[in-house]
């Protein structure tokens, strides 16, 4: 059993206590599993070979076989081994407790090729509640999906979908009530604040380089499943959600423990309530609105290192339609206060100092989590202003010309 609490700890182990297994005599496993097509967004289920090539104390690798020296070498094995050993401890004691339903005590990665037609973005894991519930050949466990060929990055989404795993077990299996997406990711991406430097400077480059901030309405489809703009508007989400935790962290004393009351909250009360009984308590903002707003402003007056707002350009293809910007519930963009009166009944709106510039916000709230109803989406029509303060520039946003690494959570 993985325990982190009432005085125990798991302790990371030494090289020795790893475990490596030569690819030849390794045991073989087949397993199904999914891959992502990156043009239409579709998991398929595909069958692969297995083999077990290495173990440590809390965690048993598994490559499908046609990755093995080429997708992921013995040395990258045995370093996510060690980096993962030294960073379990830190993150059942803040994220919770991992179930050991196969009684082996030990995460399970099964690393595989999971992507086709890779366009924008790459799926680098994904955690299925199904894996947890009904296992692999019906022996339920705690298996955790790891993209291949590997990266910087990799430990980083190890974590991140570890991450997926304990929210799952402690709030829908525990108490019968799963967090909404968009916090539950939330969580995820905060991992990388504490875990993988990588995965975080990727998402402050996407942040700044991409001004719509949102990932409340996470998977930017309307309740039917159609995409609002495109596949890769996703990315926008996992940005946002990674700024957004970096910016209580900051706010709460940059000691990582807001986390831990977030994954500790409340499993009975909405996902927005579980958040705002915490932020209250900070001074953050009492709705969500408020809060939102105060995380943009915060950004605007420097209050997260490294990070800046910018104007969103109304004429920016990749959310311009039709001569206007489709703004979610609960998400934001920044405009030039002079040039624009922006109002309505679904928006608020908050100047930003001294810089000229303006936010506004969707203030709807979503009746399906993570997912936007057509006549909660409001269209604002923002002119490009006249003139900027010397600092302030309007950013066009960059969706293609680098991929990023993105997850998905399997029911």
């Amino acid at each position: 059993m993985f325990i982190a609490s009432c005085g125990n700890k798991v302790t990371a182990p030494s090289v020795s206590d790893i475990t490596y297994y030569e690819p030849n005599n390794a045991i073989r496993k087949t397993y199904y599993y999914k891959i992502n097509d990156g043009k239409t967004d579709a998991m398929i289920a595909v069958e692969g070979t297995f083999k077990k090539l290495a173990e440590s104390a809390n965690a048993i690798i598994y490559v499908e076989e046609s990755q093995i020296d080429k997708g992921i070498t013995k040395g990258d094995i045995l370093s996510f081994l060690r980096e993962f050993e030294n960073y379990i401890p830190k993150e059942i004691e803040i994220y919770g407790e991992i179930p050991d339903f196969d009684g082996n005590g030990k995460v399970i990665f099964l690393m595989a090729n999971l992507n086709t037609n890779i366009t924008t973005s790459i799926t680098g894991g994904y955690f299925s509640a199904n894996d947890l519930i009904y296992g692999k050949s019906g022996v339920p466990g705690e298996y955790l999906h790891i993209n291949v060929p590997t990266s910087e990055s990799t430990i980083g989404l190890m974590m991140h979908e570890l991450q997926h795993l304990i929210n799952y077990y402690n709030n829908a299996m525990l108490k019968n009530k799963a967090m909404d997406i968009w916090l539950n990711e939330s969580l995820s991406e905060s991992t990388s604040h504490l875990f993988s430097s990588t995965l975080t400077d990727s998402r402050i480059n996407f942040f700044i380089n991409n001004p719509y901030y949102s990932f409340y309405s996470w998977y930017f489809m309307y309740t039917d499943w159609s995409f609002v703009f495109t596949p890769g508007h996703v990315l926008l989400s996992y940005a946002s959600s990674s700024m957004f935790m970096k910016w209580l962290d900051a706010r709460t004393g940059g000691n990582f423990n807001i986390y831990k009351e977030i994954a500790h909250s409340d499993p009975s009360l909405t996902s927005e309530q579980r958040l705002l009984n915490i932020t209250s308590k900070y001074g953050l903002g009492n709705d969500m609105d408020t809060v939102l707003l105060n995380w943009i402003e915060g950004v605007s007056k420097n209050e997260v290192q490294g990070l800046n707002i910018a104007p969103i350009d109304p004429t920016d293809k990749n959310f311009n339609q039709n001569g206007s910007i489709p703004l979610l519930p609960k998400s934001l963009v920044v405009y030039s206060t002079a040039n624009n009166n922006i109002s309505g009944n679904k928006l608020l709106t908050r100047q930003l100092g001294q810089t000229g510039l303006s936010v506004v916000i969707n203030n709807s709230v979503n009746t399906t989590a993570g997912l936007a109803n057509k006549e909660d989406v409001v269209n604002l029509t923002i002119k490009k202003a006249d003139n900027l303060n010397s600092s302030i520039k309007y950013q066009r946003a960059n969706l293609t010309d680098e991929l990023f690494y993105i997850d998905k959570v399997i029911d």
